[in-house]
């Protein structure tokens, strides 16, 4: 499945940077942004020409006004992903630029103070470092004695990515699942379904992700609840794979 595995780090990496380079000027009303651009065309941090958030006045424009005495759903909070491709990127700058570039995502008095964040459960579309993983790769290890979080502890893991962002500020984390391990599927290249026999097996998956993260003292929320028929329609997660936890 060449697609599925496909990396897309330049992608990933122009909006993260873009992201981030945007926020140093949050605070500043009127101020000049500075726009530094990594694309597939062959953008490499090209600086583009600046932009200027000004007020405009337009008779013609329809206007609209906010009315704070009105209230209707309450918002959780914003945010955005936690991938391998931020934390290589971030990585890529001396070790006070990193810091910098965390606290103006996170810090919620510095910063933009996200509070509502997305991470992945192993391997997902957007890879970056290769090669495409789960966190139990062995046939049939229906047990998950062989279970493994390893990866997402290195240097661009994802665990460190999120220890790191939790230095600055506090946020909700959800992790959907792109993947299940291959051996979980009818088949990987023709039928991605889970297959009936491993739905057990599916939901320990979930429970040894969300005991394994409980071990890192995260202060948040790990959701694993049907995210394929949420999120990624191409395979089906069994009900009885449903795992909600406060960790």
């Amino acid at each position: 499945m060449q697609s599925r595995r496909s990396y897309v780090f330049w992608r990933s990496r122009s909006a993260f940077v873009l992201a981030a380079l945007l926020l140093f000027c949050w605070r500043a009303v009127g101020q000049d942004i500075q726009i530094y651009v990594s694309s597939k065309a062959g953008d490499r941090m090209k600086a583009k020409p600046a932009l200027l958030f000004e007020e405009k006045k337009d008779s013609a424009t329809p206007g609209f006004e906010v009315n704070d005495a009105i209230t209707y759903q309450k918002i959780d909070g914003f945010g955005a992903s936690l991938l391998e491709a931020g934390l290589i990127c971030i990585n890529s700058l001396l070790p006070a630029e990193q810091e910098a570039i965390l606290r103006a995502l996170f810090d919620p008095k510095e910063g933009a103070g996200f509070s509502a964040m997305k991470t992945v459960i192993a391997s997902t579309d957007f890879m970056s470092a290769g090669p495409f993983y789960s966190y139990d790769p062995v046939q049939g290890d229906v047990a998950m004695k062989h279970f493994s979080i390893a990866r997402d502890l290195g240097p661009n893991g994802l665990i460190t990515f999120i220890k790191r962002a939790r230095r600055y500020g506090n946020f909700v984390l959800q992790a959907p699942m792109d993947y299940p391990p291959d051996w979980m599927l009818f088949d990987v290249d023709t039928k991605q379904d889970v297959n009936p026999k491993y739905y057990d097996s599916l939901a320990r998956y979930y429970l040894r992700y969300l005991r394994s993260t409980r071990k890192m003292a995260f202060l948040l929320i790990i959701s694993a609840c049907l995210t394929s028929l949420v999120f990624i329609p191409r395979f089906r997660t069994p009900r009885s794979a449903i795992c909600c936890a406060i960790t």
